[in-house]
């Protein structure tokens, strides 16, 4: 018997924009916590979205 460790879920066009939604409420002042009650998700996956976005943009602008 296999064991499934974790299952990767498809990312859909909803998932971007309530990530796209997180981190325009993050650009407004809004915290991580609050960002999550708003948007009914857990602040642990609001921190890990704004930190990727930084990640993303550094090598973006590092490519310029």
């Amino acid at each position: 018997m296999q064991l499934l460790l974790y299952s990767r879920k498809k990312i859909t066009a909803k998932d971007n924009n309530l990530k796209k939604n997180a981190f325009e409420l993050y650009l407004e002042g809004l915290g991580f916590r609050a960002i999550g009650r708003l948007l009914k998700v857990s602040n642990v996956s609001i921190y890990k979205w704004i930190k990727k976005f930084g990640k993303d943009i550094e090598k973006l602008r590092s490519h310029h």
